[in-house]
């Protein structure tokens, strides 16, 4: 069995023997172009390594047992290394004018050497699955550095294996090119890819089912050195059959064939996005794939399936009903604690004690579902440690809206001047801060705008000064104007007798004499009360006959000339 294995491995190097002989001839002629002698050139050098390769057909009694193996695979790659040099030079062949004595010389021999290739490929693949067959079944006597040693064999036997495959691929058009057609080459070499293709998408998938059972062994832990191995065998024996099924799938492709089903497992298998995932075609599949386990699922476990799926929406509902619940709880027992509380605070520890309830429901409906929370909880934790350096701006205005509520600087409907803008304080997170201006705008400003910059509460007391300036002009009889603004501060209902307004005059300007009058209110009076002493003060001015001036200016002219004579 040795001795017909060896001799049928090299019967592809024999057969090349035959045809190198016209190749000298034709090379002493003086007339051959460039072209010419670069394709003779090329067929020379495939007579080389031809004749290299014969001579390491050692003779099989000189062969020790354990380098006989090495001594084949080795055989083996120079074989598919003279069959690459055939395809270059038939592909050489295609550019050199029809009616060149060398191109035709050299097409001759080409189809003959091609003519019956097909059969020896075949004969060489059936030998690798043999080959490959019995490196697998001595796995299991082998151990220590004879284990390792056959797992790389046997990986280099796969490899081997494809790049035959793809040289089944190559020598079609070439041999259709030769005008070699009729003997059915391409059929069997689409049934051998399609074989293969069908028996790794089955590996596959069995690979995935047994890494599943190995999850869900219950005697077996992470840190277990049995689940370690299986787990460490699962993961190299798919990168291996999914390696083979792109290799498989490639030469499919380059005999122009669908391979979308395949390529679907290939994006499935992976498990990371691709562009490849958005092709209409692969998308179809994965979706149709996903459907029909789907329906089979629930068809075998259809009862389960309805009644997980009542629980799960029970939680829900329930932990919904039961955050509800949790915020007006919390709600009504923050109003009757005694603690001083800001609305602020309160509005933000109802909402955090409502969010939390609901985030419990949503972890055990997913618990429910059959998710695994460890492993859950442990990657957001990784998660949120990466997002806390893409998100530093965020944290920053979170700590900041921390800092907000535990200082309270403002509440809610306080009349506010934070980063710049003015208005009432409206709402607030931990993130931001709603603010309505006087002009019905609404102002959303990052908590850390506000923390970074001065706060200042013009509503934080509970009394306030109204702060108005009148001119008069400066015929006005001074102590009858501060006369006349005291009855009208005095006679304003809301304006507060203690602390005790103020009336004074407070410069003398360009046009005017000018009054500073400071009256006390209520926090919410103030406006009222500003509106309210400028229209009386008006008014009072008007009927008493006291004059509110407008810029002017006195113009005095100088003449030094002669005086001018209107007589003359």
């Amino acid at each position: 069995m040795r001795a017909f294995t060896l001799t049928a491995v090299f019967a592809l190097s024999v057969f090349w023997m035959g045809g190198g002989a016209s190749y000298a001839q034709e090379s002493n002629a003086t007339t051959l172009s460039e072209a010419d002698q670069e394709l003779l050139a090329l067929e020379a050098e495939l007579d080389r390594k031809i004749e290299n390769t014969k001579h390491l057909d050692i003779n099989q009694r000189s062969v020790r047992e354990s380098d006989y193996a090495a001594l084949l695979y080795r055989r083996d790659q120079h074989s598919l290394d003279v069959l690459s040099d055939v395809i270059r030079i038939i592909e050489k062949i295609e550019t050199l004018p029809a009616e060149s004595a060398t191109q035709i010389a050299v097409r001759s021999r080409m189809t003959e050497r091609l003519g019956s290739v097909d059969d020896l490929i075949i004969q060489r693949l059936k030998e690798l699955d043999k080959r490959i067959t019995d490196a697998d079944e001595s796995m299991g006597s082998l151990s220590g550095a004879d284990s390792f040693s056959r797992k790389a064999y046997l990986n280099s036997l796969y490899q081997l294996r494809n790049q035959v495959l793809a040289a089944m691929v190559q020598v079609i058009p070439a041999q259709e090119s030769l005008g070699i057609t009729g003997n059915g080459f391409r059929s069997q070499a689409e049934l051998i890819l399609f074989s293969h293709a069908e028996r790794l998408v089955a590996l596959l998938e069995l690979s995935a089912a047994a890494s599943l059972e190995l999850s869900r062994e219950q005697g077996l832990t992470k840190s277990d050195p049995d689940f370690v191995r299986a787990q460490t065998e699962l993961k190299l024996r798919h990168e291996t059959e999914l390696a083979q099924l792109i290799d498989i799938t490639k030469a499919l492709e380059d005999l122009g064939l669908d391979t979308a089903l395949y390529r679907a497992t290939i994006v499935k298998q992976r498990g990371v996005l691709s562009t490849e995932l958005f092709q209409k075609e692969i998308l179809g599949s994965i979706v149709l794939d996903y459907w029909e386990s789907l329906r089979s699922a629930l068809s075998a476990h259809s009862a389960n399936v309805i009644l997980n799926a009542l629980v799960i929406l029970l939680i829900l509902f329930g932990a919904r009903w039961l955050s509800r619940l949790a915020r007006r709880a919390t709600n009504a027992a923050l109003g009757r604690t005694a603690t001083s509380l800001s609305k602020l605070h309160r509005d933000t520890l109802v909402s955090t004690v409502g969010a939390a309830t609901m985030g419990v429901g949503i972890l055990l409906a997913l618990g429910q579902m059959g998710i695994s929370l460890g492993p859950m909880l442990a990657g957001l934790g990784i998660a949120g440690f990466i997002i806390g350096f893409a998100l530093q701006d965020s944290l920053a205005n979170f700590a900041a809206g921390g800092m907000i509520l535990i200082y309270r600087p403002f509440d809610v409907d306080d009349y506010v001047e934070v980063a710049g803008e003015i208005g009432l304080v409206k709402k607030m997170s931990l993130v931001t801060t709603t603010i309505h201006t006087f002009d019905n705008q609404t102002l959303i400003i990052p908590n850390n705008k506000i923390w970074g910059s001065v706060i200042k509460n013009v509503t934080a007391q509970r009394t306030l000064r109204v702060d108005l300036v009148f001119g008069v002009s400066y015929d006005s009889d001074i102590e009858k104007v501060e006369r006349l603004l005291w009855e009208v501060v005095s006679q304003h209902p809301k304006v507060l007798k203690d602390p005790e307004p103020k009336i004074r005059v407070d410069s003398l300007g360009d046009s005017s004499v000018n009054f500073t009058v400071r009256p006390w209110a209520a926090r919410d009076d103030i406006w009222e009360v500003r509106w309210d002493l400028i229209r009386s003060v008006k008014m009072k001015f008007d009927a008493e006959g006291i004059v509110i001036p407008f810029p002017q200016r006195d113009v005095h002219l100088s003449y030094s000339g002669e005086p001018l004579n209107p007589s003359a």
